[in-house]
């Protein structure tokens, strides 16, 4: 049986404005094709893979390279503002007077683009009592097994065989299971650092107070040089520790995926 569609009768302003609104979906479609998010790998070292997926860590701070000379002006004009992903370099003044200059960005990516967390890691195969085989990845900042072999390797008679650990720097993208959304990109010094921050990058906001058995919030000072001692053994044998007190880019971020066990 068919039907009759009768044509709706529209005037001739309601025809430019669908008109205006098909155009304007159009547009932001090829806006969304030509933007496509970008994904860079980013090192996390020791136990910070643990902090983010446990939300203790939600930033990150990395060295400008090369370094800033003067003092960055933003892309924009915005002078003093600290919060970006570009910025003007090179031979700046706090005056404006530029004698030339080139324009930075952010290499990790700005606000909306994703980062995928390399950790040190290793593969990892177990046989149980059955002959049933499986294969998976360990990850050495929690020690957690993912894959087959972390059902397998529960048996006691379990041969658990994991193969030597591999850098960070050598992991691929199909071996992640961290991905990041980035929310904030900045420009700073590292010793503008505040308290708030320094819990942002995973320092402990508390410590036990063994007379009482209580948790207690640690002073500011505390906090910050907890950091400072973290950033140097990371950082100090590279020419950029503490005292030298480095442009960094701040960068905040939010867990968007992880790999399930």
């Amino acid at each position: 049986m068919g039907y009759l569609i009768k044509p709706i009768d529209m005037s001739e302003e309601a025809k430019e404005k669908l008109r205006r609104q098909a155009i304007s979906a159009g547009l932001e479609a090829m806006k969304k094709r030509e933007g496509k998010v970008k994904e860079t790998g980013i090192i996390m070292s020791g136990d910070h893979p643990k902090l983010i997926l446990e939300g203790l860590k939600t930033q990150t701070r990395r060295v400008i390279k090369p370094q800033p000379r003067g003092t960055p002006y933003w892309a924009d004009g915005s002078g003093s503002s600290i919060r970006g992903a570009k910025i003007l370099s090179d031979s700046g003044y706090c005056d404006g007077g530029y004698s030339h200059h080139a324009y930075m960005k952010c290499p990790y990516g700005q606000v909306g683009d994703r980062l995928w967390v390399r950790e040190t890691w290793r593969p990892a195969w177990a046989v149980n009592p059955a002959g049933i085989s499986g294969s998976g990845i360990q990850y050495k900042s929690d020690g957690i097994i993912y894959g087959r072999v972390e059902a397998l390797s529960a048996y006691p008679e379990c041969q658990f065989s994991p193969k030597k650990w591999h850098p960070s720097i050598h992991m691929p993208r199909w071996a992640s299971r961290i991905t990041l959304e980035i929310t904030e990109v900045r420009v700073e010094r590292v010793q503008e650092i505040d308290s708030w921050d320094c819990i942002y990058e995973g320092i402990r906001q508390k410590e036990l107070f063994h007379p009482h058995g209580l948790m207690i919030d640690k002073p500011n000072a505390q906090l910050i040089s907890e950091f400072q001692d973290l950033w140097d053994s990371l950082n100090a044998k590279r020419g950029y520790g503490w005292d030298f007190n480095p442009w960094v880019w701040p960068i905040s971020f939010k867990l968007i995926e992880k790999i399930e066990t």
